[in-house]
């Protein structure tokens, strides 16, 4: 049996470049995956905390239209800076919170489903590890609100801006994420 001379295999060059070229491709394709994957993460924590922040707008709400204690109402717009600017600055830490901070919590008063307001402080306030959000005891998590006079607020019709605060870090950064709403009510 006769060998073909000019058959042969495939070169130790041909093998490294074929290998690097793989290894390219590979790692593209895990850095594009994961970043996928922090996006899809980044996503699921925004939603997460809007809708403890709408939560938070909807006590507001209901304290202030709640006619059977009106105390609630008092107790949220007793603590109004005088500068909406300070209650609308986004925060450049999340451990500490304004002293005029507040959250709103839902309680059982007689069997009835109520909202209390809780100050928020050192003892009622622990620095977010996902994403913010407020327990039903009232303990915050980067999570608060400050009250402010509204801009053109009249003793005829006086009017209050909510500003809600959430604060939380992500996986990927030492720099907070933060949102900021501000729900505005009148009376």
């Amino acid at each position: 049996m006769a060998m073909n001379v000019r058959a042969r295999g495939d070169t130790l060059v041909e093998v490294i470049v074929s290998f690097a070229i793989f290894s390219v491709v590979a790692v593209s394709v895990s850095v594009l995956m994961n970043r996928g994957l922090a996006i899809g993460q980044q996503s699921l924590e925004i939603s997460l905390v809007r809708e403890q922040i709408n939560a938070q707008a909807e006590m507001l709400r209901f304290a202030r239209y709640d006619t059977t204690n009106p105390t609630i109402w008092a107790n949220v717009t007793v603590n109004k800076l005088a500068d909406a600017g300070k209650a609308a600055a986004r925060p450049s830490t999340c451990e500490v919170v304004p002293s005029s901070a507040f959250v709103m919590h839902p309680t059982a008063v007689a069997g009835e489903l109520k909202v209390a307001v809780k100050k928020v402080d050192n003892n009622t306030y622990e620095s977010p590890q996902a994403n913010s959000y407020v327990t039903s005891d009232g303990k915050a998590f980067g999570m608060w609100i400050q009250a402010a006079q509204a801009e053109g607020s009249t003793p005829s019709l006086p009017a209050h801006d909510f500003y809600i605060h959430a604060c939380w870090y992500i996986p990927s950064s030492s720099k907070p994420q933060t949102l900021v709403t501000m729900v505005r009510l009148y009376g």
